[in-house]
């Protein structure tokens, strides 16, 4: 019986050896920067989950396990810049990037990745444009449930999205007379 489980543990496809290898890569990557038990195993629960996928062929190992390391921490809130993920196992950061991007897109959670401050830049452009207090909390005040719709929709609030907002709430209420410009 000991000799048939010997047998069948030898009987390892490719696929299993790079899977395993991968898995392995990341569990070192988040040993390396020094994560809980807990990031190691969800990185090792996304790389089997994705290495399926036909998008991640073709990809470094190295690449692979920094940008699934890289996903999540974001998914976990963890404030890590690429930089520093990357420098611990010799990927190129602009292959990574591309990766995460894909991840992101996969896992239909883009917003994610920005680190933008919707209610911060709302506050900082209205500021800029001098309007009132009470035109920037009107602004601030539309911007909840529209930041929530893009979210639902796996948008990214972005620039344009604050200046709309901005334009939709000085018109609404006639604080100013402002161009969309």
């Amino acid at each position: 019986a000991d000799f048939e489980i010997a047998r069948a543990a030898r009987k390892v496809t490719p696929e299993q050896k790079n899977e395993i290898r991968g898995i392995m890569a990341c569990r070192m990557l988040a040993a390396n920067l020094g994560t809980s038990e807990d990031i190691k195993e969800q990185a090792a629960f996304m790389y089997k989950q994705v290495y399926k996928m036909p998008w991640v062929r073709g990809i470094s190992v190295d690449v692979r396990a920094a940008a699934i390391l890289f996903w999540v921490f974001k998914v976990n809130g963890m404030n890590r810049k690429m930089h520093e993920v990357v420098a611990h196992n010799g990927a190129h950061p602009r292959q990574t990037t591309k990766l995460v991007r894909k991840l992101a897109s996969h896992f239909r959670q883009p917003w994610l990745l920005s680190q933008r401050n919707f209610a911060g830049d709302i506050e900082k452009y209205c500021s800029e444009l001098q309007m009132e207090p009470r035109a920037t909390a009107e602004t601030l005040k539309l911007a909840v449930p529209i930041e929530q719709m893009g979210e639902g929709k796996c948008l990214s609030m972005n620039t344009g999205y604050v200046a709309a907002i901005m334009y939709i709430a000085i018109q609404c209420r006639n604080y100013s007379i402002r161009t969309q410009r």
